[in-house]
């Protein structure tokens, strides 16, 4: 329980670091999955810190950095500007997620690969 709390904590961080990424490289249609499943992660971290401390063992233990509140992820996400290059990038074409799907697993034509 210990280690996959610390873990989901460093996961909650991650996403919101990929949906700084996405934004900033003109990728606006993973921005709220990324931030969904950031909040997902949250929740996690939250369980596990609850089972570690219930524990009497585990009230003994120096726990990991706890995360801001929930709502803050999506807030502090707003509040930040984007940079100057992506503010400037023409929007990309949004493609749905089954198109990005068939792009990673649809296998090469013969004549693209020489």
């Amino acid at each position: 329980m210990y280690g996959a709390g610390k873990l989901e904590s460093r996961n909650v961080k991650e996403y919101e670091t990929a949906a700084r990424y996405a934004r900033d490289c003109g990728c606006a249609d993973l921005i709220d999955c990324l931030l969904e499943m950031a909040e997902v992660e949250w929740n996690h971290e939250f369980y596990f810190r609850s089972r570690v401390l219930d524990h009497a063992l585990g009230r003994r233990l120096p726990l990991w950095l706890q995360p801001p509140p929930k709502e803050t992820i999506r807030l502090t996400f707003a509040g930040e500007r984007t940079t100057p290059s992506a503010q400037n990038q023409p929007p990309k074409q949004v493609r749905s997620a089954q198109s990005r799907r068939d792009e990673m697993f649809i296998a090469p034509r013969e004549q693209d690969i020489s």
